[in-house]
């Protein structure tokens, strides 16, 4: 299942191993991907993923430990210049729980 990075007045359900997708930011060189249980606790992280050509959006595969099935979770997206964090995904968007 595709996870998009947008506003949605539900949260998204996942089952199985979940695909993370955001938009390209064009003044970056990177990205950071982060995914935290519901207590804040990081999951699991992907870091310097390359910034495609154009205005392709990004995709990443889900890499860590399983889901907790009825658990809520969340991926940020950090957009990096020179190693620097220079924007972030939404706070509220994002999240997700396993089914």
């Amino acid at each position: 299942r595709r996870l998009e990075n947008t506003l949605a007045i539900e949260n998204d359900e996942v089952s199985g191993t979940p695909t993370f997708v955001w938009a390209n930011d064009s003044s970056e060189e990177a990205y950071d991907l982060d995914v935290y249980d519901a207590l804040g606790t990081l999951l699991w992280s992907q870091k310097a993923i390359p910034a495609p050509k154009g205005n392709a959006d990004l995709s990443v595969a889900y890499g860590g430990p399983a889901l907790t099935l009825g658990q809520l979770y969340q991926f940020r997206a950090t957009s990096l210049r020179k190693g620097k964090p220079i924007s972030r995904t939404e706070e509220l968007r994002g999240v997700f729980f396993a089914r």
